[in-house]
């Protein structure tokens, strides 16, 4: 097999074609575990970090894999001590992209896992600091739609969430990976249509449905697709907004 480094590239096109496609996690996992193992025995610490910090990705994406209803009983406990160790590495190692990585995930645990935005917020937004804005773009997209949620679902403003969804969206149109922005427009229609902008949320929502069917992606994909747009189309007919098709 390949050096540490040259594992983990290949772990995290394998673990993004698992997560919306193959749902392969047994051989991301082996990828990783390796490149984990190698990366310990030369003394690596920068290849540690990126290790730990995707192994904790791959448990998040086995968790949220399954339907909701189960995810309370699962426990975000061993994803959430890979995360921080790899970010106890990365601070060591001055790595300010690393860092801003590792508090989004630590973040997903919180928000998405433990139901706790109020540990969760803060992570995010030291994170967004030191990833705005030259940091990688995948990060600060997360970043934006998180932060979004928080003001969205939490402070209720979907007005002040919306900057932060078009950001995330932009984002990742920019990038290679095409259920990203299935989300960042389900993302921003849903807030659209919090904030009564029901007719940008159809239009973003039918745009959604249609990418979401077009490349083959995994069942979590399609269904937030579909019932994003369902939303929006019951938010509209009930302000008498118009319906697109």
């Amino acid at each position: 097999m390949g050096r540490p480094d040259e594992l983990l590239t290949h772990a995290r096109t394998a673990l993004s074609e698992a997560a919306y496609r193959t749902g392969d996690f047994d051989g991301v996992e082996a990828l990783l575990a390796e490149a984990l193992r190698q990366a310990e025995a030369e003394g690596g610490r920068r290849s540690q970090a990126d290790a730990l910090d995707l192994l904790g990705v791959l448990l998040h994406f086995r968790t949220i894999d399954r339907p909701r209803v189960e995810w309370p009983g699962i426990d975000p406990g061993p994803e959430q001590q890979l995360f921080e160790r790899a970010l106890a590495i990365r601070r060591e190692l001055g790595d300010p992209a690393g860092v801003a990585e590792s508090l989004l995930h630590l973040g997903w645990v919180h928000q998405v896992l433990r139901n706790d935005p109020g540990a969760a917020t803060p992570l995010f937004r030291e994170a967004l600091t030191l990833a705005e804005p030259y940091g990688d773009a995948d990060v600060r997209s997360e970043l934006h739609r998180h932060i979004g949620f928080h003001v969205l679902l939490e402070e209720k403003r979907p007005d002040e969430a919306l900057p932060h969804f078009r950001t995330s969206l932009e984002l990742w149109r920019s990038g290679a990976e095409p259920a990203l922005v299935v989300f960042g427009l389900v993302a921003l229609a849903r807030c659209e249509s919090a904030a009564g902008r029901h007719d940008y949320a159809l239009a973003h929502s039918q745009e959604a449905l249609a990418l979401s069917r077009e490349a083959g992606f995994r069942r979590r994909v399609v269904n937030a697709a579909e019932s994003t747009r369902r939303v929006v189309e019951e938010a509209a007919a009930r302000a008498g907004g118009s319906r697109a098709g």
